[in-house]
This record gives C-alpha cells, structure tokens and sequence, in this order.
C-alpha cells in the first residue's frame, strides 16, 4: 500500500496514542431496551463499542444483577485504520485528521 506523506503522519499519531480517546458522542438506540454505542481510540487502535442492556433477577434469595452484552469492532489493520479516520476524523480535535477526513466528504 502506497501511504501519502499526510497518511503517514495521522498513522503515527494513531500509533503513538495522541489520538486516544472518546470519538464523538455517544449513541443511545431503543425505547425499552437501552443499547449504548460508543466509538472510541484505545491504545492507538479505533474501536466501536456496542453495549446491551443490563438487566437483573430474583433467585429466591437476592437481586442478581447481569451486565449487558458487551460487542467490540476492531480496526487493526492500517486500510481499516484509514477508513476509521475518513469517516470519524472530522470529529477529533487534531488538523492533520480533520483535513484527511475533509478529503473524503461526500461532495453535493
């Protein structure tokens, strides 16, 4: 894969963390049934999150609580990577990102 001088410099950033963190908001889908989906960068790899909802039961003694299914997508590979930062760039602080992602807008 040929890598753009910008490619290379967002992929460095990734890898060396200061891209981690929290991506945007979170997303909340469902009326009854909470499902909370969260996209964030830990340790320089993009992750989406996806949280079902908790729930609990009585067993004849006490409350059990039973946390909710927990989903996770990866994105490891440095295509998936790239792909990751085209469509959620925009929302990180950092320039280089920002100005990647706003090459792949869709144009009106």
């Amino acid at each position: 894969m040929d890598l753009t001088d910008l490619e290379k410099t967002i992929l460095e950033k990734l890898s060396s963390g200061q891209l981690d963190g929290v991506v945007g908001n979170d997303l909340i889908t469902g009326d009854h049934a909470k499902v909370t989906i969260r996209t964030v960068i830990i340790n320089g790899i993009p992750q989406i999150l996806r949280f079902g909802p908790d729930h609990k039961y009585f067993d004849g003694k006490e409350n059990i609580h039973v946390d909710g299914k927990k989903t996770i997508q990866l994105f490891e590979t440095v295509a998936d990577k790239l792909k990751f930062l085209q469509k959620f760039g925009w929302l990180l602080s950092d320039s280089d990102v920002k100005k990647y992602s706003a090459m792949y807008k869709p144009k009106k």
